[in-house]
């Protein structure tokens, strides 16, 4: 083979890193807690990067959530291989409006981790053993009381790095109340964010 025609490595090249895209329900608890999660699985050196979707209007519906994962999905240039999150939750919102959004969800190969009845629930499994709570408002309490600066500062200025270190006990314990894991979103006390925090570690263990 001659000089010139000697295959080359092209200077700089780099693999484009598998993008997490996530847009979540709260304007505050969660956009919080997965900046703190970004350094731990999208450092320099690492294979995805994470990038989550602003709720600048606070709106909350878990329709309208969907509505801006796919709206952000069109400008970023979405490739093979990477990952649409909706974080939402159980709330008060219908039962039907869950079952529509779930569905045409799964139709664009998205992906929905929701917590019934609430993001807060996932955040509690960090630190205790799963219990009962009547509705997110009370969970919401409980967890102020097992994690002081929820309760203290509120859901826009609580302390996320302590609860770094737990993730791989709040994986665990919600895994183990996801009885009914084939079902669309767990209609009973349970969260579905265990399933994202996998796909985030993956190759990666906590």
């Amino acid at each position: 083979m001659g000089k010139n025609n000697r295959f080359q490595r092209p200077i700089g090249f780099k693999k484009t890193k598998k993008l997490f895209l996530i847009a979540s329900e709260g304007a505050e608890t969660e956009p919080l807690y997965f900046e703190e999660l970004k350094p731990m699985v999208a450092g320099r050196d690492a294979i995805i990067r994470v990038e989550l979707v602003s709720n600048p209007k606070h709106r909350s519906h878990p329709k309208e959530v969907l509505k801006r994962l796919r709206a952000a999905a069109k400008s970023k240039g979405i490739k093979n291989g990477d990952e649409l999150w909706l974080v939402i939750d159980r709330d008060a919102w219908d039962e039907a409006d869950l079952d529509v959004v779930c569905k045409q969800a799964k139709s664009m190969g998205y992906f929905v981790a929701l917590s019934n009845p609430c993001f807060e629930l996932w955040l509690y499994l960090h630190i205790e053993n799963n219990r009962h709570f009547t509705d997110r408002h009370q969970c919401q309490r409980e967890f102020g009381k097992v994690h002081k600066s929820y309760s203290d500062k509120g859901k826009s200025g609580y302390e996320v790095k302590p609860l770094m270190k737990l993730i791989a006990k709040a994986i665990q314990r919600s895994k183990a109340i996801d009885v009914h894991p084939t079902e669309p979103w767990p209609k009973s006390q349970a969260t579905r964010v265990y399933l994202l925090a996998e796909r985030l570690f993956a190759g990666n263990p906590v």
